[in-house]
């Protein structure tokens, strides 16, 4: 008797580690982090939709555009649809990023992250002739199919962005 609950005890404790495994696998598995390489600034604006995760100048949601700095003068900006909300949460870094901010974090002023913003996304240093990318990370809200997004820019280089982005869920 004592044999068949040890064995017993040992199957359920096998078990129960499988299966603990596997809710492991599966949250792993959810991220799912995409790195887009924009078109070309400087041969057109690039338009990208983050709920299909693909080029699409009719139901965009951010953009690289040259942007009329005056003066003639034309400057590579990131745009967000007028059609989303946005946030900035620099409290960790852009993997540990998990908690999706209250509905009184979001913004409706989509031209902080434009060039001239108080977040822009690409920065021209006018002594340098230089463009750096910002650090923060930018929450983006899409009321129409209730999705959240943090997206992450990395790189700027001869008119063409490099970004991460992925989904946020509760």
């Amino acid at each position: 008797m004592k044999r068949i609950m040890i064995l017993g005890l040992s199957l359920l404790m096998t078990l129960f580690i499988a299966c603990e495994d596997k809710k492991d696998d599966a949250a792993v598995e959810e991220s799912t982090v995409i790195t887009v390489t924009t078109g070309n600034v400087n041969d057109g604006s690039f338009y990208y939709n983050l709920t299909i995760a693909a080029e699409d100048t009719n139901t965009w949601h951010v953009s690289l555009q040259n942007i009329d700095a005056g003066g003639g003068y034309y400057m590579p900006s990131i745009v967000l649809n007028n059609s989303v909300m946005v946030t900035i949460d620099n409290s960790v870094t852009f993997d540990e990023l998990e908690e999706i901010p209250s509905n009184d974090q979001w913004s409706t002023d989509i031209s902080i992250v434009a060039y001239g913003g108080d977040n822009e996304v690409l920065n021209y240093d006018q002594t340098n002739h230089t463009i750096s990318v910002s650090n923060d990370n930018i929450l983006i809200y899409i009321p129409t199919t209730h999705q959240v997004f943090k997206l992450h820019f990395d790189e700027y280089s001869d008119g063409i962005v490099l970004f991460q982005f992925d989904e946020m869920t509760q």
